[in-house]
């Protein structure tokens, strides 16, 4: 595994700097840069930047439910212009995955983390080279099923809410709740993912107007460009192929001590 996430290397993919197993724990753990600006679902619910990290997801986004603390704002969707600008990201990294036969179908808004305006995708690769479930997945096979993942991380980012159904079909105001809630240049992307008899490529929704004038990190399109040169997906094709008994795979966030200095 650590081999695996050690070969993928895009702008837009949070790079792991250690991957193992915790025997005790019976888990796989990756650990990565840590981000001061936490997840996009954080971002969503205008969460508090010191929230612990651990700290319940019941608690964290949906009020405190569960103990005595004040209740956290509602989630709100993005402007037009932040959702073109992460969606573009989130795609150009989606591509490089797919590109090297890795589907991309773990993409959610907490996989997703933010850092001075760059979006990049973490936990998706090694939940899928594990082979552990996916959470809400339709069912869609192969690179269907990222590019779904992303028609429902769009929407969620466009309106704050999660696209309800594990595979939306229609997305228009009979078929979708707050379906006037989306701006049309989303609801555009979000009708050619779901509508259609078969889920598009990624370099098909790549070219939606809402994507394509977006300013990229110099060295994305040399990346996205270059041969591929490593086949992960032939490295672990699923948990069983591990020589080990496996509960969970979790992500670490380490800060960087020089940002304390």
């Amino acid at each position: 595994l650590a081999g695996a996430l050690a070969g993928l290397r895009h702008p837009y993919l949070l790079p792991a700097a250690h991957g193992g197993y915790d025997r005790e724990r019976r888990r796989v753990v990756v650990v990565r840069p840590f981000c001061r600006e936490g997840s996009l679902r954080d971002r969503l619910h205008r969460a508090a930047r010191g929230e612990p990290l651990n700290s319940n997801y019941v608690d964290k986004y949906l009020g405190g439910v569960l103990c005595a603390r004040a209740p956290v704002a509602a989630p709100r969707g993005l402007g037009v212009a932040e959702v073109a600008s992460i969606g573009r990201q989130v795609l150009e990294a989606l591509q490089y995955l797919q590109d090297r036969k890795l589907r991309g179908a773990h993409l959610h808004a907490g996989n997703v983390v933010l850092d001075r305006g760059r979006a990049m995708l973490t936990d998706v690769i090694e939940n899928e080279l594990l082979g552990l479930p996916v959470r809400g997945a339709g069912p869609e096979q192969g690179a269907a099923a990222g590019v779904a993942a992303f028609g429902r991380l769009l929407h969620e980012m466009a309106t704050g809410r999660a696209l309800e159904g594990s595979a939306p079909t229609l997305v228009s105001p009979a078929g979708m709740a707050a379906a006037k809630a989306v701006p049309p240049p989303v609801m555009t992307v979000l009708r050619l993912i779901f509508e259609a008899e078969e889920r598009p490529p990624l370099a098909e929704v790549l070219k939606a107007p809402l994507f394509a004038n977006q300013v990229l990190l110099a060295d994305v399109r040399f990346i996205n460009q270059a041969p591929l040169d490593g086949k992960p997906r032939q490295l672990i094709r699923s948990a069983g192929d591990l020589p080990i008994e496996l509960d969970a795979c979790e992500s670490v966030d380490v800060e960087d001590e020089e940002d304390d200095e």
